[in-house]
């Protein structure tokens, strides 16, 4: 890890605090002197940076700690789980001036602390490249298009300007309206999107981020709802985009008796962390006993899933010799199988 941070930094860029993010894909923070740094701890995956000053975002209160959405100079997000000690830092380094943090100056960026942005999921987990930045609303009618042609659709087109009925792009069993907004997507967007696409079978919705409310809208009316980031790359958000999104996995890496490697075995639970959290989207019946007890299940399930992620992260752990290593990635596995065992599932 430290020399992928080492190759990370810009000259004249130094690292000033470090932590690790406990969402799905556990990342490791790294504050430096001109921007943030979100390094997912399993390589392979995108790095992602804000630049400095940064706008934060509170979200809601989770059990390994408090989400946030660290929001950057041009408007990129970072989102975290954060220790409460953690969040004071990054707070901090908010609170100066973008002069003293030697960051290049640059507009400010305004945070609707009523209005938090959802976190991406699973998110940077088989992300889509499309090869070119967005930078107008055009930029993302075309990317959201070619995404859709990604995904399998036959016949994609983009809408004219005029008399689109509310949709910017269509194919053949599907629909999708695309938000290029500083600011978050809410459920009334959502909600838009679900009239005019009233004949489709697939309802996409492609933004540069939800807030809370309307990611609940989408799971509702069950839209497949995805983020998109200024660079061209695309992530799902929700289950249902998961669904019709494929899955982008990294081929497994076997050693010489056949066994898997150990960051094989590491991708394979951000994977089957990412089935369970699918698997605990169930409808809840309405009889009070019952749907007591139906959700209590996926409860309970999406708490060992977490433990199971932070086995995993510490299965990282670079302080730790590779027997101790292997010990609590296999903790980790059994973790995750019980919560799977919870759901009735079968982990591929």
């Amino acid at each position: 890890m430290a020399d992928r941070l080492s190759a990370e930094l810009q000259p004249g860029e130094t690292a000033t605090w470090v932590a690790v993010s406990a969402t799905l894909t556990p990342v490791l923070a790294v504050l430096t002197n001109r921007r943030l740094l979100a390094m997912p701890i399993i390589p392979g995956r995108p790095v992602q940076a804000a630049a400095a000053p940064f706008a934060v975002r509170l979200g809601k209160k989770r059990i390994l700690g408090q989400a946030v959405d660290v929001v950057g100079a041009q408007g990129v997000t970072v989102s975290l789980v954060l220790a409460p000690d953690d969040l004071v830092q990054v707070r901090r380094a908010a609170d100066v001036p973008a002069a003293a943090s030697g960051a290049t100056p640059a507009e400010s960026v305004s945070a609707d602390q009523s209005q938090p942005v959802a976190p991406p999921p699973p998110g940077s987990v088989g992300a889509w490249n499309w090869g070119r930045p967005v930078l107008t609303w055009q930029d993302a009618e075309l990317m959201a298009a070619a995404h859709l042609t990604h995904l399998g659709f036959p016949g994609v087109m983009v809408t004219p300007g005029t008399g689109d009925g509310g949709l910017d792009a269509v194919a053949q069993g599907a629909a999708a309206q695309v938000k290029h907004h500083t600011a978050p997507s809410g459920s009334p967007d959502i909600q838009r999107l679900f009239g005019a696409a009233a004949d489709f079978p697939n309802r996409l919705f492609y933004a540069t981020g939800y807030t809370f409310a309307g990611v609940a809208e989408a799971e509702r009316l069950k839209i497949a709802l995805f983020q998109f980031t200024p660079e061209g790359l695309i992530v799902a958000v929700n289950a249902f985009a998961r669904q019709v999104a494929p899955r982008v996995t990294p081929p497994e890496q076997r050693g010489f008796f056949g066994t898997l490697t150990f960051e094989s075995r590491q991708n394979r639970a951000v994977r089957w962390a990412q089935e369970i959290q699918d698997g605990t989207q169930v409808p809840i019946s309405n009889r009070q006993r019952k749907g007591a007890r139906q959700l209590a299940t996926p409860q309970q399930a999406l708490w060992l899933m977490l433990q199971g992620l932070e086995q995993l992260k510490d299965s990282d752990n670079p302080l730790y010799k590779q027997r101790r290593k292997e010990r609590t990635l296999a903790e980790a596995e059994a973790t995750l199988t019980e919560a799977a065992r919870l759901l009735g599932m079968l982990l591929r």
